[in-house]
């Protein structure tokens, strides 16, 4: 939190919530208070659920947003419980007339599919499927990595994290308060040199999960689970 190292109570082990192929770890705080433009950044091999005894206030304002982040950061840095249990896009293969980007990681919906070297759609990689979707169930699970381009390009984006807060009180989000559980994008193709073919463009990684849990709600902030955009490909030689 502004760069600072927060520490709490965690409350067992973790543990994987049913239906889900994502570890999560429970933190029991007692309240949290936010102020204008403060940062919050999640980050680990886990999920976070945020147990709040009492109430979780986040306060921003148009200069000094307050945003709270479990997303990835582009194909460097996963998401706090990325990648999870399930298959992410697929790798974009060589052809003839050039090489494929890779597909695009799903979650609640398909990812997209690769782009085909050079208009040859058959190279594109395949899209990731959909997954932690169960009817009337709300699923604590985080995004998952999309597919490697063509050849050396293996920098797919991450899939972004989990987050959740249960609190026994009020949950109050300002507006200009933003949770961020997106996907990164993946890395873009370099171009050939020479007899050196160019490589494809990587598939983007999926949005994670966000779930606010309480007695009573105040949110006029923003919550974003966006998929991370492919990475565009390389020019022939």
């Amino acid at each position: 939190v502004n760069n600072a190292v927060v520490t709490g109570l965690k409350w067992g082990t973790a543990y994987t919530p049913t239906g889900s192929g994502t570890s999560t770890i429970v933190l029991h705080v007692q309240a949290v208070s936010l102020g204008d433009g403060a940062s919050v950044s999640v980050t680990g091999t886990s999920a976070l659920l945020l147990l709040v005894d009492k109430g979780f206030t986040a306060t921003g304002s148009q200069s000094s947003p307050t945003v709270i982040s479990v997303a990835a950061a582009k194909y460097t840095t996963a998401g706090p419980g990325s990648p999870s249990s399930t298959a992410g896009g697929a790798g974009g293969a060589a052809g003839t007339t050039g090489h494929g980007g890779g597909g695009g990681a799903g979650h609640g919906d398909v990812g997209g599919k690769g782009g085909g070297g050079n208009g040859n759609t058959a190279t594109g990689g395949a899209a990731g499927g959909t997954y932690g979707i169960a009817a009337n169930t709300e699923i604590l699970q985080a995004g998952e990595r999309g597919g490697a381009g063509d050849l050396n390009n293996t920098m797919a984006g991450y899939g972004g994290g989990a987050f959740q807060i249960t609190a026994c009180g009020t949950i109050s989000l300002s507006a200009y308060v933003v949770i961020d559980a997106s996907g990164g994008g993946g890395k873009g193709g370099t171009s050939g040199t020479g007899i050196t073919p160019g490589t494809g463009g990587a598939g983007g990684g999926s949005g994670g999960t966000v779930l606010l849990e309480a007695s009573t709600f105040s949110v006029g902030g923003s919550l974003a689970s966006n998929g991370g955009g492919g990475g565009g490909g390389g020019a022939p030689p």
